[in-house]
């Protein structure tokens, strides 16, 4: 799905980190004319206020897809989280490689995007506060119970399994667990969204002027091909 994206877009690159608008060093992770940013570094509020910016200075003249290049270890949560939804607004798609880390924070920015290239170093571990201050359980409680009303409220609105935060929690903050390909795909972190998908499908029907099941046996045939197994359509 990637492949045929990365060829529709526009000739133009920069990155943001830190919430600054700079030049990627290396375009060719993004291919010739892909319209790219790269999220990157320690995720705060400077970067949701960063990728709003370039949200309002979008035109018509720069229509979808948009990309945007994952390299965090993760960071502040409540801004990766209105990062993720602005990724959602825009219609946005997230790219992450084998050799690049997307941890913690980083993942709801994954989920907000419609489409996904997911590569190997997806991980997760329990979301935690910067401060040492001395505070008591009820307060440290009642900040994790806020928390995860918010992560899981997000979750479910980009239609990815809120049971990814309790999966979160289970692992210590100093540790990481990488995801597999089958959990992230049980999570609902797949390379399409279903709803664009849906709309995508759609699309494509009416262009060959197909039904929806008619387009979706068609599809079938030529995904699985002969070899037939119990994802494909009889």
């Amino acid at each position: 799905m990637f492949g045929r994206l990365l060829a529709a877009c526009l000739a133009f690159y920069c990155s943001f980190a830190a919430g600054e608008v700079t030049q990627i060093t290396n375009p060719a992770i993004c291919s010739v004319g892909l319209l790219c940013w790269e999220i990157s570094g320690a995720i705060s509020e400077s970067d949701h206020r960063a990728v709003v910016k370039i949200a309002n200075n979008l035109t018509s003249a720069m229509p979808p897809p948009y990309y945007f290049r994952l390299n965090s270890r993760g960071g502040n949560v409540e801004s990766a989280i209105a990062i993720g939804r602005q990724l959602r607004r825009m219609r946005a798609s997230a790219i992450t490689w084998d050799t690049a880390p997307c941890y913690s924070s980083c993942v709801f920015i994954l989920a907000g995007a419609v489409s996904r290239m997911l590569g190997s170093n997806i991980g997760i571990h329990r979301p935690y506060s910067l401060s040492t201050e001395k505070r008591d359980y009820d307060n440290v409680q009642r900040e994790h119970r806020r928390i995860e009303n918010l992560a899981k409220v997000f979750l479910a609105e980009v239609n990815v399994s809120p049971a990814l935060f309790d999966a979160m929690m289970r692992i210590p903050p100093e540790q990481i667990r990488i995801l597999s390909p089958s959990e992230l795909d049980a999570y609902g972190i797949s390379e399409e969204d279903p709803v664009q998908q849906e709309i995508r499908y759609a699309a494509e029907a009416r262009r060959y002027g197909l039904s929806k099941t008619e387009y979706l046996r068609r599809k079938a045939a030529v995904d699985c091909g002969p070899d037939r197994s119990s994802r494909c359509w009889s």
